[in-house]
């Protein structure tokens, strides 16, 4: 036994020589590494909050795991009676705050902006408004949450400017909703270390002052900046809603763009609205039947208005006769006349006999299936 803790001990001896610690595949990694070293040298005991930053903030600048090992040994030694102290020129520039015993605890931040979570440390999970949050100068934590907590960039103060961001994390996939307080649509910046897949309609949404998550989405949101001299909202606003397996699915749409339309039919089974897709102010919008499409806003087209001339060259319908029955799909009117331009049947598409457009929208018969296009 005491040969196999000797060959551990050397092992470790090599590791913590040769690896500089900014060269961790993550921060959780070093933070780990960090943890482990420092309880080797105390019998067990954790390190404190202050000194787990300094160290990481240390690694980032270039320190080894070496030089974090001699540093912890001689601060030992210099303050072996008394508390630890960084060095007198050090400034932190984010903070790790401990629920230690699952109890209340309220750490000092050393910026006056926006605080948001870097790096969930504990197994506990660390929820912004139940088991930590801000108030003035501190971070609070609660519940056992334990993390690292930086500055939103550009927040100064956390009430201004064009780079306000939250995070909202769906812990055990489970849906939350989290208040942005932004005036403007809301766009995903970053997910973070621990995230499942962030897909906008799926896992993620947004209504006016809310973004919701759901589905282990854990991400970064921010307020987008205005378009056209900060006058009008973005044109490109659109979302992906998809009908799996024929389900019925609810999309999450901002009202505030008005109503949607189909700007892209992404599905071989046809999209209609009021059949296989619709929206209403209490439901949102909604797909079925195995349509999936890209929805864009009504008033605005797919695209910049120009004045009203609708002339994307990547607006496309794919429509389909199902069983050889008439079958209509959506087409905007704003786009002209639609052309046939791909057939993807064996049954032949002729117009005006197996395909059509009238008043009431796009139409395929006879087993006719094709992509329709404005150009």
């Amino acid at each position: 036994m005491s040969r196999l803790i000797l060959v551990a001990l050397l092992a470790l001896s090599c590791l913590l020589t040769v690896t500089p610690a900014s060269a961790q595949t993550s921060t959780r990694d070093e933070i780990r590494m960090i943890e482990q070293e420092y309880a080797r040298q105390s019998n067990g005991q954790m390190i404190p909050d202050q000194q787990l930053e300094y160290y990481l903030d240390r690694a980032d600048s270039g320190w080894t795991m070496s030089q974090i090992s001699q540093d912890m040994a001689n601060s030992r030694r210099q303050y072996a009676n008394s508390q630890w102290r960084p060095q007198s020129e050090w400034v932190a520039r984010e903070v790790v705050c401990s629920s230690e015993g699952n109890k209340y605890r309220e750490c000092t931040i050393p910026f006056r902006g926006r605080a948001v979570l870097t790096q969930q440390i504990s197994q506990s999970s660390c929820i912004e408004g139940q088991s930590w949050g801000q108030r003035q100068n501190v971070i609070w934590v609660n519940r056992g949450c334990r993390a690292r907590f930086g500055m939103i960039p550009g927040s100064n103060g956390g009430n201004s400017g064009n780079n306000r961001m939250i995070v909202c994390q769906s812990n055990n996939n489970y849906y939350r909703e989290c208040q942005t307080g932004f005036n403007r649509r809301v766009v995903l910046v970053n997910r973070l270390n621990n995230s499942a897949s962030c897909t906008e309609g799926r896992s993620w949404g947004q209504r006016a002052g809310v973004v919701w998550v759901k589905d282990g989405c854990r991400a970064q949101f921010a307020e987008e900046n205005r378009q056209n001299g900060g006058g009008n909202w973005n044109d490109n606003y659109s979302v992906t809603c998809s009908s799996t397996n024929d389900n019925r699915v609810r999309c999450n749409w901002d009202s505030r763009f008005g109503r949607p339309s189909v700007g892209q039919q992404l599905s071989q089974s046809a999209c209609v609205e009021g059949r296989s897709w619709g929206y209403d102010d209490r439901n949102g919008l909604w797909v079925s039947n195995g349509c999936r499409a890209k929805f864009v806003n009504r008033r605005n087209g797919y695209g910049n208005n120009n004045g009203g001339n609708y002339n994307n060259s990547n607006y496309e319908v794919t429509c389909s006769s199902s069983s050889n029955d008439l079958t209509r799909c959506n087409w905007d009117a704003r786009y002209g006349q639609p052309r046939m331009v791909q057939q993807l049947s064996q049954s032949a598409c002729t117009q005006g006999r197996s395909w059509g457009y009238d008043d009431r929208g796009l139409w395929v018969n006879n087993g006719c299936r094709a992509r329709f296009a404005n150009h």
